[in-house]
């Protein structure tokens, strides 16, 4: 029997720990792509999941190199996504740890904030952008006027009010202009 899931995660440690918990329900992971996850049933704790950002992609050789002596040692490569691996080893060969000494355990930890540093320095600079721009706010660019609402219409600057209602908010009609022909 067969089981698709779709799930996201943002932590590795936490996603692994998922991973653990499906295999103590008798859930093993055969296959992994972009947040879709397929398992088999089989024994409950057969397996022990770990996941690793390699230094290289899978396919280069030093990376294969690398995933040949796992494989040699007992190691099943369940998949592999960019430089993430997916490995699963037999719970019943005893405990599996991929990193022997602290040295190897932060490099690993390095290599994930590496691959992630740009994308943070990106947000920052985004960030920035949007709070020193008046935090997005129309209404304090004298220029731009007010937004409609609708991705091609703007409000311009002078509000003459027309209804009562709220959704009127004293805007006439002849006050939008279409932003894109």
């Amino acid at each position: 029997m067969q089981k698709r899931v779709i799930k996201l995660f943002t932590n590795f440690e936490r996603e692994e720990e998922w991973l653990n918990e499906m295999s103590a329900q008798g859930w093993h992971c055969r296959g992994y792509v972009f947040g879709r996850y397929l398992f088999e049933r089989g024994e409950p704790g057969e397996y022990i999941y770990r996941i690793q950002l390699l230094e290289y992609p899978a396919d280069h050789a030093q990376s294969a190199a690398y995933l040949d002596f796992l494989q040699d040692a007992g190691v099943e490569v369940v998949a592999s996504c960019f430089r993430w691996v997916y490995l699963r080893k037999k719970a019943a060969e005893g405990p599996f740890e991929l990193f022997s000494d602290l040295e190897s355990r932060v490099a690993h930890y390095r290599r994930i904030v590496m691959m992630l540093l740009p994308l943070a320095l990106a947000n920052a600079v985004f960030s920035l952008r949007i709070f020193s721009d008046g935090g997005g706010n129309r209404l304090s660019q004298p220029n731009r006027g007010r937004s409609s609402g609708h991705p091609h219409l703007q409000v311009l600057p002078e509000n003459r009010p027309i209804g009562k209602g709220k959704a009127d908010q004293g805007v006439k009609r002849s006050d939008y202009r279409c932003l894109q022909q």
